[in-house]
C-alpha cells in the first residue's frame, strides 16, 4: 500500500517492522485486551497441569495458545497510524478503517513517533 502525504513524500506499507507504523489499541479495549490474555494463559495452564495425565504434548497447546494470544492482539488492534517521515502529518485508521489525517501546528513535533520505544537499540526478534 502507498500513501501520497501531500508534502510529495511517498509512505509504503509493503513490509513488516517499519519505523513509521503503529497498531493501535483504544484505552477502552486494552483492558479487555488485558483480561483476554489473562484467560488464554490460565486455560494453557490448566491444560499444561491436565496434559501429563492424557500424554498430551506440552509443546502444541503452548504453541495453539500463542496463535490464540496472537489473534487476540489482531483483534484488539486492527487500526493503524502512520506518520509522514517528511513533515510528521498522522494518517489514523477509523473504525471503518477510513484514514484521517492530522498535521503538527508547528515543525517540533518529532518525525519518528511510531518508532520502537527501545530506538536504536530495536532489534527484530521473531520469537
Amino acid at each position: 500500500m502507498k500513501i501520497f502525504c501531500e508534502c510529495g513524500h511517498i509512505i509504503h506499507d509493503n513490509t513488516d517492522c517499519i519505523s513509521y507504523k503503529a497498531s493501535f489499541i483504544a484505552d477502552q479495549d486494552s483492558s479487555d485486551l488485558r483480561y483476554k490474555i489473562e484467560e488464554q494463559i490460565k486455560k494453557l495452564v490448566t491444560n499444561i497441569e491436565d496434559a501429563a495425565s492424557n500424554k498430551i504434548d506440552v509443546d502444541v497447546l503452548i504453541e495453539d495458545t500463542m496463535t490464540d494470544i496472537s489473534d487476540t492482539i489482531t483483534d484488539y488492534s486492527p487500526r493503524t497510524i502512520y506518520q509522514c517521515s517528511e513533515c510528521g502529518r498522522l494518517f489514523v485508521d477509523d473504525n471503518q478503517f477510513y484514514t484521517h489525517v492530522f498535521i503538527s501546528q508547528d515543525n517540533s513535533v518529532p518525525k519518528n513517533l511510531m518508532r520502537s520505544i527501545k530506538g536504536d537499540e530495536w532489534k527484530f526478534n521473531p520469537h
